[in-house]
């Protein structure tokens, strides 16, 4: 587990004034920037603002927070991307406006966006710092559009710093960049929903539901999912596998059987809890990962996980002791995972209980927010 700062330091000298930016108007990207906006403002060490889209799925909690903030219009599709270049040109000005109302000294983007990653030469000024978030040092299978890896490089050139959510990420960025960019390393915090969860027992369900939540695409392993459960069938384990995403059902698996249940299409950033909540076991069943987001949602809910052994999923899995990491990346594995978790009561419990405790403490906003405020300290050069 990395090292981190339980509570703000006594603040030598005035807070440092940080800028959170992230143009991307829906998805995981916004609610991190209001998670840790939130758990930053309630710091005595920093001074934060955020620029966001208007009309983002946050937009009202963000205004709820009460610090300083600039909304943009942007855009919606491909062709909107490039007629409203217009609009751009408009937006890089209000920004490095903003940046000087609020006297940034460091704008750290939470996440990758078009718009602010081709621009953000344009928008800092050369003296302002630039802290990048880094969910993915090496871009997925299936996720690796040139324009998106374009954007990337270009973030990441004009950068200072990057922050990774996982010792996995942290130490590919090390290796990769040679001592160039400082890197400094946190966790994904839990995404928690209003209504606070308690621990489980045992399954609420009968059969148990294991679910898959994301988007389908090929290195998230749905089939490895299907197969497992097609074992656990065979073996006389009766389960309904639930897959929620964006995407298509794989070739091969659509009449898989199996109690199969497929509900592709978007799902609203308010409304995710509710679906992971819905689980019995949250299954991620990965060929690779960096770390994961729907996993962060399952700490809050309380939901034990089987994750492969893959990336930043297992550190995720034993730092917090929410689950099961299965002994291979196969059918045969995962399902000898979820049958450990489903025979076994106590572990059943245990590991619903440490989820809850991992996401109200070194899982938590505020953790997260001790390690970024670090990473600001250290860029300024205070």
């Amino acid at each position: 587990m990395a090292e981190h700062l339980a509570a703000p330091p006594p603040a030598d000298g005035p807070p440092l004034s940080l800028v959170l930016l992230h143009w991307g108007r829906t998805g995981a990207g916004p609610r991190f920037t209001y998670e840790l906006g939130r758990a930053l403002h309630g710091r005595a060490d920093v001074r934060v603002a955020v620029s966001h889209v208007a009309g983002t799925e946050q937009e009202a909690a963000i205004t709820a927070l009460g610090v300083r903030r600039l909304a943009v219009e942007t855009y919606t599709g491909a062709w909107g991307a490039v007629l409203g270049l217009p609009r751009l040109v408009a937006n890089i000005v209000r920004f490095r406006r903003f940046l000087g109302a609020v006297e940034a000294q460091v704008v750290v983007t939470s996440m990758y966006s078009l718009w602010h990653s081709l621009a953000i030469r344009l928008l800092l000024p050369r003296r302002t710092r630039l802290i990048v978030t880094v969910h993915d040092a090496t871009p997925h299978a299936g996720d690796d559009h040139v324009v998106k890896l374009w954007a990337r490089a270009v973030e990441l050139r004009r950068a200072n710093a990057v922050v990774a959510l996982s010792a996995a990420v942290a130490t590919e960025l090390r290796l990769r960049y040679g001592g160039r960019l400082p890197v400094f390393e946190t966790v994904h915090g839990a995404f928690g929903a209003q209504e606070p969860a308690y621990p489980r027992t045992a399954p609420r369900h009968d059969p148990p539901v294991l679910g898959f939540f994301g988007r389908v695409l090929p290195y998230k392993g749905v089939d490895i999912l299907v197969a497992a459960s097609a074992l656990l069938a065979e073996r006389g384990v009766h389960v309904v596998t639930r897959v929620h995403g964006i995407g298509t059902i794989p070739a091969g698996l659509a009449d898989a059987g199996h109690r199969i249940e497929w509900d592709l299409g978007w799902v609203p950033e308010e409304l995710t809890n509710q679906v992971v909540g819905g689980f019995d076991v949250l299954v991620l069943p990965y060929r690779e990962a960096s770390q994961s987001g729907v996993l962060s949602i399952a700490l809050s809910e309380g939901v034990p996980v089987v994750a492969t052994p893959v990336g930043g999923l297992v550190e995720q899995v034993r730092a917090t002791g929410c689950g099961v990491v299965a002994a291979a990346v196969d059918p045969a594995a995962v399902a000898a995972s979820v049958t450990q978790l489903l025979d076994d009561a106590a572990l059943y419990a245990a590991c619903s209980r440490r989820a809850l405790a991992a996401a109200a403490s070194d899982h938590g906003w505020d953790r997260v927010a001790a390690d970024y405020a670090r990473a600001v300290t250290e860029v300024v050069g205070r």
